[in-house]
């Protein structure tokens, strides 16, 4: 069954950063946002998230695919160029990249991911 939902009518409730696996390293960044679409089997996962400014690090657990809504940041993968986003960005992290994240405005994001256990 096709679903659809607006971003700008959806909810963000706390997403505390420790439930990521995040490490904060300046500032105090707080995310919001919640999942709003799943396969079956839990796997595949879409919805939305935002942080407030600040740096953490980051290894994803998963393969995320996401589209800058709003603000900007700075991916630093651990090995690599860095990645400078900003509204209308494309973005792809698969899953086992270390990151350090550098948020300069807050930031809103769609995000779809791929999960090796159910989520």
């Amino acid at each position: 069954m096709t679903h659809k939902i607006s971003v700008s009518e959806t909810g963000y409730p706390d997403w505390p950063l420790e439930t990521l696996g995040v490490s904060i390293v300046q500032g105090d960044p707080k995310g919001s946002g919640q999942v709003t679409f799943q396969t079956g089997d839990k796997l595949i996962s879409g919805g939305i998230w935002g942080c407030s400014p600040g740096v953490f690090d980051l290894t994803f657990g998963w393969d995320e695919m996401a589209y800058l809504l709003e603000g900007e940041l700075t991916i630093q993968p651990k090995t690599g160029e860095p990645i400078h986003l900003r509204p209308g960005d494309f973005f792809f992290s698969p899953k086992g990249t270390e990151s350090r994240w550098t948020i300069t405005k807050p930031i809103k994001k769609v995000f779809f991911l791929r999960t090796p256990e159910p989520l």
